[in-house]
């Protein structure tokens, strides 16, 4: 995977903390303001998410004050996921969202499922029952 369209905050992360902790940051926080802290408080959201050492060194790298993490080369697999949602919210078979998706049609049927299991019956009554 080529960095160089990666925005500079990735950049930066990866060039000092390695692709994969770069792309782990931006899968965690990616389109989202992070407030780093001075220094890391013991079970620190950072800590729980990343890891001490990971959540120690973005500390070091980009605190303390608030950050945009950039998605980076996440943005686009978000919005083909929330295509695939949406297509297969809309209805049609499964390979006709999979046509429309470029999805393969075992990820078509992957998100029914998924999207199924969400929607089952938790109990409570609805908001106009």
């Amino acid at each position: 995977m080529s960095r160089v369209s990666w925005p500079a905050t990735l950049q930066l992360i990866a060039d000092a903390l390695g692709d994969a902790e770069a792309l782990r940051l931006a899968a965690a926080y990616g389109g989202r303001k992070l407030f780093v802290p001075l220094s890391l408080p013991p079970g620190h959201a950072l800590e729980r998410e990343l890891g001490r050492e990971l959540a120690e060194a973005v500390v070091r790298l980009l605190g303390p004050g608030h950050v945009e993490i950039p998605l980076g080369p996440l943005a686009g697999v978000r919005q083909r996921a929330i295509a695939l949602a949406r297509a297969v919210l809309e209805g049609g078979s499964a390979n006709q969202i999979a046509a429309r998706t470029g999805y393969h049609i075992r990820s078509v049927h992957r998100a029914r499922a998924a999207l199924r299991r969400t929607g089952e019956d938790d109990g409570q009554p609805g908001l106009f029952d």
